[in-house]
């Protein structure tokens, strides 16, 4: 089990570190629109790749404004399939990656029956993306139970707005607070959601190297200089200084230049 936030809109590096640091958090949960370049609540490759850089996992929402029956039809299953598909798409997520379309008013107000042509729509255009797109759905918990039933599919990938969990869900959304300074909804999630690759694959921004972190007060680039000044110190300056002296001792021509070589030759080798 670990603790997923979500939130309205991004926020930089500094804000999911303080989320990571202060208060647990081991990944966030994000929307995919219609609209990414528009949409303030829009995910974006840049917070991806921070949330990545500081080992959070990614899970996503589609969401646009499903507060109605209404809403629910066919053609517009069609188009959120879509419209998630080239989201996903833009900010480079895996194949396979799990989105959860949503239901955003209690079953007084959006009986589950309504539902069923909207989400055979969105199974339709998954099916077709070849694995591009697993579809889930996040809804209240009667929306949930009536996905579990006759979604063999989606009711496979379920997260829950509060209600009480009758069976296993990939995240349950039950509590608010405020993190950071930033109002979240707190969810508890089963699922691995998107992780970055890490390692030395792993991409990372100038910025993002050269930032300081808010407690430390070092970056990166401070890390790495630190580390370089230390082995030069302990390992490469007395091997250096030993073999300079050792071919001047030997009479050797050139034997500050074949000692820095010899020196260099050591440390690249397997």
């Amino acid at each position: 089990m670990s603790r997923v936030v979500d939130y309205y809109a991004g926020h930089p590096r500094s804000v999911l570190q303080c989320f990571r640091d202060d208060h647990g958090v081991q990944g966030i949960a994000r929307y995919l629109v219609n609209d990414p370049g528009t949409d303030p609540r829009a995910a974006r490759p840049y917070e991806i790749a921070d949330a990545h850089a500081l080992g959070l996992a990614v899970h996503f929402w589609f969401e646009m404004d499903p507060t109605t029956s209404a809403y629910f039809t066919h053609a517009r299953g069609l188009a959120d399939c879509q419209a998630a598909i080239a989201h996903l798409d833009l900010i480079g997520a895996p194949a396979g990656t799990v989105v959860y379309f949503a239901i955003d008013a209690p079953a007084s107000v959006i009986p589950p029956p309504a539902i069923v042509p909207y989400f055979n729509a969105v199974e339709q255009v998954a099916a077709q993306s070849g694995g591009r797109i697993i579809p889930g759905l996040y809804g209240f918990e009667d929306h949930v139970e009536f996905a579990r039933t006759n979604f063999p599919n989606i009711g496979r990938h379920l997260a829950q707005t509060y209600g009480t969990p009758r069976g296993p869900l990939d995240l349950w959304q039950h509590e608010q607070d405020t993190f950071c300074g930033v109002q979240v909804d707190i969810d508890e999630c089963t699922a691995p959601g998107w992780r970055g690759e890490g390692g030395a694959d792993m991409a990372i921004s100038t910025a993002q190297y050269m930032e300081k972190d808010a407690v430390s007060g070092n970056s990166l680039e401070d890390l790495v200089k630190g580390t370089i000044r230390v082995i030069y110190a302990n390992e490469i300056a007395p091997a250096l200084e030993a073999e300079i002296t050792q071919r001047i001792a030997a009479g050797e021509r050139n034997a500050i230049a074949k000692a820095v070589k010899a020196v260099g030759d050591r440390l690249v080798a397997p």
